[in-house]
């Protein structure tokens, strides 16, 4: 397993297993190539394969947390604004691989490096009704500190969760 960079010609195949997992939900490819120019990282978790190729299981993207999106309900009752927040706005493993420990390390390594970059802080918006990711996300440190109701395309609430992170 590794984590890679993800590169221009990832971006159909993400967009299609991000359509696998997240329905009407899923951002599609146009706004994937938005995000490939505009974000922290945006990386692939890839398993190898047969004859030395790779598949891709599972891919994030992390940007910086806009300024406007501060000011916002439920964000604008925590001071911010003189942080450093990242916020996760796509996490995903394909749905074979859920269970397997694949999230934990996307996310531990995604931590890891927003520490290294010294950002304090990293949100993200989850489904309320998904309690798999919700209880990775727990498990890892992050807290719900706020709701966002008919987020998503399909009119589902998100949950707003937090994690400080420590840097050296």
């Amino acid at each position: 397993m590794s984590i890679k960079a993800v590169i221009r010609d990832d971006l159909i195949y993400l967009a299609r297993i991000e359509h696998d997992v997240f329905g009407t939900d899923a951002f599609g490819v146009y706004i994937l190539h938005n995000y490939f120019d505009d974000n922290i990282f945006f990386i692939k978790l890839v398993l190898p394969e047969n004859n030395s190729s790779e598949k891709i299981i599972g891919f994030s993207i992390v940007t910086k947390l806009a300024e406007n999106a501060i000011r916002k309900n439920p964000l604008k009752k925590l001071n911010l604004s003189n942080t450093t927040a990242a916020n996760i706005d796509n996490f995903l493993i394909i749905k074979k691989y859920w269970g397997k420990g694949y999230g934990k390390m996307m996310l531990n390594h995604i931590i890891t490096k927003l520490s290294d970059l010294k950002y304090s802080r990293v949100l993200l918006e989850v489904n309320t009704h998904n309690v798999r990711g919700i209880k990775l996300y727990k498990s890892q440190g992050f807290r719900i500190i706020g709701k966002k109701k008919a987020y998503y395309q399909s009119g589902a609430d998100a949950f707003v969760m937090m994690k400080d992170i420590c840097y050296l």
